[in-house]
């Protein structure tokens, strides 16, 4: 890290600028080179691979009716992104996505598309911070099928506190039961982190992003 003076030509500069970071902490403007995560999440990283590459080999399986039924399916349906924007998918994704939701809760493989949206929301986001650890806690009470719907969380983190991290920076840590209403990480780093949280149902229909950034010190 390296004190700067009129970061980019400005009096204060927060955010990464192709691979360089830029942060202003107690008064005091600085720039750093940008590392992804590392670490604790390699194992998690290549469980999720994993389950990618299986899920396509089983697609490759599929009958021809059964993969135009998930195409047609995917024409009907939108994928709630994390930044905010729906996106469409081609049935060959979804079918992928839903199948590694599926295997994380070792409900084994669907080959015929879901029936139901996720309509849970995490009401109350927010993150409690105490060292070493910080729960993610929200409000269940609006849960339409207490019991059945699950929240994933990825993790970016620790990154510098002017960092906006981003769903590419993050690994997939855990699947937590929705109507629990909260979400334990356990860490031995201090730092700033991002929770992204996802609902989804018992049959891997995913519903829309949240995101939560808190502080160990």
């Amino acid at each position: 890290m390296a004190k700067v003076i009129n970061p980019l030509n400005s009096t204060e500069a927060r955010g990464k600028v192709g691979g360089l970071v830029y942060n202003t902490w107690r008064g005091i403007r600085t720039v750093k080179a940008h590392t992804p995560p590392s670490g604790q999440g390699v194992g998690k990283r290549a469980t999720s691979f994993d389950l990618i590459v299986q899920a396509g080999k089983r697609w490759a399986t599929l009958t021809d009716t059964q993969r135009q039924a998930w195409r047609d399916w995917a024409k009907q349906h939108v994928e709630p992104h994390w930044t905010g924007t729906d996106k469409r998918l081609p049935g060959y994704s979804w079918y992928v996505r839903i199948q590694v939701n599926r295997q994380w809760l070792s409900q084994g493989y669907e080959d015929t598309p879901p029936r139901s949206r996720c309509m849970v929301s995490f009401n109350g986001l927010h993150l409690e911070l105490s060292a070493p650890d910080f729960v993610a806690r929200w409000d269940p009470s609006d849960s339409p099928l207490p019991g059945v719907c699950y929240a994933t969380a990825f993790v970016a983190g620790p990154h510098s506190p002017g960092y906006h991290a981003t769903l590419h920076d993050a690994v997939r840590d855990a699947i937590a039961d929705y109507s629990s209403g909260e979400y334990d990480y356990f860490t031995e780093e201090l730092g700033t982190f991002t929770v992204f949280l996802r609902a989804h149902n018992a049959d891997g229909m995913p519903g829309t992003w949240v995101s939560a950034t808190g502080t160990l010190e």
